[in-house]
This record gives structure tokens, sequence and C-alpha cells, in this order.
């Protein structure tokens, strides 16, 4: 399996993840920027524009891994990648405004909400909401890996 399309489908899905890592830091800034600014007694003023600023950001992520996955990975007829992709980022949408709303409501700080979408900095992100996404990428990964495996073993038969 050291072929050079099984090596392209591993280090297009690690440049996924990477690019999603790029927006981390932005996301993070967006939250707690959205949150400073607001009146603590008046969440729902600001939950709706800080989601949105942050779903904005990770937004251009989907597009520009869509743009290198579509461009580098070889076409299954069982994988869907557009439909697959739309999918995550439609989940992890609803999943950062229900974290936001509920970090406002429970009265946490604009660093704890943070700390909630993206995890805390000590450990590189693996608590936080945004590591649901990464591993949806590794499970895809692992798919397109393992179809790969499939049509090298039906070619040999």
């Amino acid at each position: 399996m050291t072929d050079e399309t099984s090596a392209l489908i591993a280090n297009t899905f690690r440049e996924a993840i990477d690019i999603l890592d790029e927006t981390e830091p932005a996301v993070r800034e967006a939250i707690e920027s959205g949150l400073m600014r607001s009146n603590p007694h008046r969440f729902d003023r600001f939950v709706g524009p800080t989601t949105t600023e942050v779903n904005a950001i990770r937004l251009r992520a989907f597009r520009r891994i869509y743009v290198t996955m579509a461009s580098f990975l070889p076409a299954y007829k069982d994988i869907d990648l557009d439909r697959t992709i739309r999918a995550i980022a439609a989940r992890e949408q609803k999943s950062v405004h229900m974290h936001i709303l509920r970090a406002a409501m429970a009265g946490l700080s604009n660093t704890d909400t943070a700390h909630v979408i993206i995890g805390s900095r000590r450990l590189n992100g693996v608590n936080g909401l945004t590591e649901q996404t990464r591993r949806c990428f590794s499970r895809l990964g692992r798919e397109y890996l393992q179809r790969r495996r499939a049509n090298m073993g039906s070619l040999t038969d």
C-alpha cells in the first residue's frame, strides 16, 4: 500500500486537517473579541454575530479543503465528496452555535467559551468541539485508503 496514489491520499487528508488547524487562532480571536464587545446580560445579541463570524472563517477553510481534495483525490462512485464535506460543515456550524449559546447561558468567560470550541492550547485542542471535525476528516481519509486498497486487490485478481 505504498504506491503513489495512497501516499497522495494520505497527504491530501493531512493537508485538510492542517487547513482546519490554521483557522483555529482566528476562530479563538473571533469568539473572544465577540464576547468582549457584548453585554453579559444580553447574550442573545452576540451569539448570532459571533457564530456567523466563526462559521465564515471555517466555511472558507471547508472551501479550500474541497478544492484541494477535488483536485488530488481519485473519484469513487460511492463517496460523494461534495455532499460529505457539506454535511461535515453543516454539523460543525450547528454545533458551534449551540456550544456558544450554552456557554453564554452558563456565564462562561470569553476564554472559557473559546476553550469549549477550540480546546485548550495546553492539550493542542484535542478537548474542543473542532476536534470532532478533525476526526471526521481522519475517518474519511481512512475510508479513501480502504477503497484504494480494495481497488488494488481487485486489480491483482
